[in-house]
């Protein structure tokens, strides 16, 4: 399943607009909710399943843009899991709660997910690391 983008969030890179300016928009930060489950089949749904762990991104969430991608600023690491699970997807959130993408997670070694781990399975208290994360709108 391919990463699936909110009408705001297309609008706003369409528009010229920031894509990082709608995620840091309100007054706190935005984030990456890990679950169990698959992609939610209806996109701003939140997926099924048991959150396994939020991560919490920067303010400004990241840099200026370069050949059609944008890095993350520091992205909290080291966060620990709320619960024992398989991760299979993920939801970004903006600051103000509002679902901006979502799609899979799967690990390195499969290398099918939007977002990957060197490892998808967590128990609860175990360490979850995010060293980075790169937006790219593909060229057409």
């Amino acid at each position: 399943m391919a990463v699936r983008a909110s009408t705001a969030f297309r609008n706003a890179a369409l528009n010229g607009d920031s894509i990082a300016a709608l995620i840091d928009g309100d007054s706190g930060n935005g984030s990456i909710e890990f679950f169990t489950s698959t992609v939610h089949a209806t996109f701003g749904n939140p997926p099924g399943g048991t959150k396994i762990a939020t991560v919490t991104l920067a303010n400004p969430s990241f840099q200026d843009s370069a050949s059609g991608a944008m890095t993350a600023n520091t992205i909290q690491s080291d966060v620990s899991a709320d619960a024992t699970g398989t991760i299979g997807c993920f939801v970004l959130k903006d600051s103000g709660g509002n679902i901006c993408l979502d799609g899979s997670v799967t690990t390195i070694a499969a290398g099918t997910g939007d977002i990957q781990f060197a490892s998808v399975t967590a128990t609860a208290a175990d360490t979850i690391a995010m060293t980075s994360l790169v937006i790219s709108i593909p060229q057409t």
